[in-house]
């Protein structure tokens, strides 16, 4: 696996609607674009599949990142679903592990990151591709850079203050 693996980060937010933004990284390194979509919610998937679909990175995605942090406002995101009509991975960090979707993860763990311990769910990926691509994709134990600037893209958005 390739340390550039393109990788989409996704955050939400709520101003006057749910707004989606999409950051499409290589590995820690480059930002390689950026998209947008807003939707009524709070169920987001819908909106999320055409906005990654249709965007002209689509073809170089190789795995979808979303973290509990930057899905917020009520919104959802069904993760399963997503990987299943995209054709693509997705690892999710940190969602409650009670969620309940139509679709359940390949392969569940836990995974260090800086002083607490993540839960971790991917679909369609195994483990220990998985951790490689978190690894790739974070600086030494933080959170993936894909989805801290996804995070402050959407704040700005929404100007919602990020933590």
């Amino acid at each position: 696996m390739k340390k550039e693996i393109r990788v989409l980060g996704l955050a939400t937010g709520k101003a006057d609607t749910h707004h989606v933004i999409g950051v499409v990284y290589r590995g820690r390194l480059y930002l390689d674009g950026v998209m947008r979509t807003r939707s009524q919610g709070p169920d987001l998937t819908d909106d999320v599949i055409e906005m990654v679909t249709g965007s002209s990175h689509h073809p170089q995605i190789r795995v979808i990142l979303i973290g509990s942090k930057q899905i917020g406002a009520g919104a959802r995101i069904d993760p399963g679903r997503l990987s299943e009509e995209i054709g693509k991975p997705v690892i999710t960090m940190g969602l409650k592990t009670g969620e309940k979707f139509n679709h359940q993860p390949t392969q569940t763990f836990e995974m260090k990151k800086g002083r607490e311990k993540i839960a971790i769910s991917s679909f369609n990926l195994k483990k220990d591709v998985s951790e490689k691509i978190l690894h790739y994709s974070s600086y030494s134990d933080g959170e993936p850079e894909v989805l801290r600037i996804a995070d402050l893209l959407t704040s700005s958005v929404t100007n919602r203050k990020t933590t």
